[in-house]
């Protein structure tokens, strides 16, 4: 996997992704990209035009380049900007050889070349973050056309399927997320997107409910911030989404699926998703573990001023002396 650098080339705006790629010959990359991102939406805009895309595949860089590469923005957003940003200075640029893009100058190596248009031919498998191989099908071409690096040069690359290739994907989705989804509920709290969902198919959302439809407009707001998402769940701000054991204590005591659940037939998901149709179109389900605003059982816990009470040495003298 490599970081993928293009530019709009209309606007110039230029757009970062992590892509899998496939050496199949000397000159010749077969790249993966998921349908409907932006590098994607790149390609099919200039295969339209039957014309190749420039672009310059990025490895060996900066932690925070890594993260910034991920980042969740709109295709009207510079991604180089995002990641200055997040290092706190000016990203340090120069030009590419044989293709009209600024790559990062401390890179360890940089592979340039162009998507061809019109051009398919057999990818794969590969491991991906589910844990599961993809299999082969017949994917864009790379034409490659430099390649440039520093001496003795690290390949830095990611472990397929393991926690490292799924944890890379939440920190920058669990920060969009939570902007997206307060654009509809500004009382959401918290996001966490899970290990157990791959860090990109489930979402656990915390909000403080101040009316009886916000879990549903949270989970629909989810689902509409981001395509990959799966599962949703929605809970109540004093429950603790990072607590995976927490999040299924209040789906199993404050969810109900006749009335808070939310299921959404043949949508596009991720191609990735082993269990999912042709092109990624599956099923998505929103669970709303939000108590009701007219009233729900008291939780048992023991009073603070009792607990303040309790000196176990009065009870376990020798294991408090230890």
């Amino acid at each position: 996997a490599g970081i993928v650098v293009a530019a709009d080339p209309d606007s110039g705006v230029r757009n970062t992704s992590y892509n899998r790629l496939m050496m199949a010959r000397k000159r010749e990359l077969r790249i993966f990209m998921a349908v409907g991102r932006h590098l994607w939406t790149l390609h099919n805009k200039l295969e339209r035009r039957n014309e190749p895309l420039p672009i310059a595949i990025v490895i060996g860089v900066h932690p925070l380049f890594s993260l910034g590469a991920q980042a969740f923005t709109p295709s009207t957003d510079d991604e180089y900007a995002v990641i200055g940003g997040m290092m706190k200075e000016s990203l340090r640029v120069v030009k590419a050889k044989t293709v009209p893009i600024l790559v990062p100058a401390d890179a360890e190596m940089v592979i340039e070349g162009k998507i061809l248009p019109d051009v398919r031919r057999e990818e794969g498998p590969f491991g991906e973050f589910t844990g599961h191989a993809v299999s082969k099908d017949d994917r864009q071409v790379i034409e490659v056309t430099a390649i440039t690096h520093r001496q003795n040069y690290i390949f830095q690359d990611v472990h397929a399927g393991y926690t490292e290739h799924k944890l890379m994907g939440a920190v920058p989705r669990e920060a969009a997320l939570l902007k997206a989804v307060r654009q509809t509920v500004p009382t959401a709290k918290n996001v966490c997107m899970p290990v157990s969902g791959n860090c990109r198919f489930h979402a656990y959302i915390s909000i403080a409910k101040r009316t009886p439809g916000q879990a549903k407009n949270a989970i629909c707001a989810a689902f509409a911030a981001d395509m990959l998402l799966k599962h949703v769940i929605v809970v109540d701000e004093d429950i603790d989404v990072f607590d995976e054991e927490h999040v299924l204590w209040a789906v199993s005591n404050r969810f109900q699926a006749d009335h808070g659940l939310v299921v959404i037939p043949n949508a596009q998901g991720s191609e990735l998703d082993p269990s999912a149709g042709p092109g990624g179109v599956n099923a998505k389900m929103g669970l709303d573990a939000t108590k009701p605003l007219t009233g729900f059982a008291p939780e048992l816990r023991v009073p603070e001023e009792v607990m303040k009470k309790i000196r176990l040495e009065e009870f376990l003298p020798k294991f408090a002396k230890t």
